[in-house]
């Protein structure tokens, strides 16, 4: 885990969308997927340059099935953060 990066997700679980709450020290470039409980990606967000501080990024669920979903941070390689978020 990436010390230079510190994330919250909330509301989780939730019905519609949760939101990721990512505290940057400094400006780092990142993309964020979302894949189902197969590993399939249902959502990504392109590699961007972030400013330092607290983004917010919106996952969208609304369109998918009830179930469970994994969040991955990464830059490049590297994953800065991962986790979990439950569709109800």
């Amino acid at each position: 885990v990436n010390k230079q990066i510190i994330i919250a997700l909330h509301p989780n679980p939730t019905h519609d969308a949760a939101t990721l709450e990512i505290s940057l020290q400094q400006p780092q470039a990142f993309e964020v997927t979302l894949t189902d409980a197969q590993g399939r990606i249902v959502h990504a967000i392109p590699s961007k340059q972030y400013n330092a501080g607290t983004q917010r990024i919106t996952l969208p669920l609304q369109s998918l099935p009830t179930g469970m979903y994994y969040y991955r941070v990464s830059n490049g390689n590297a994953q800065l953060a991962s986790g979990k978020v439950v569709k109800e």
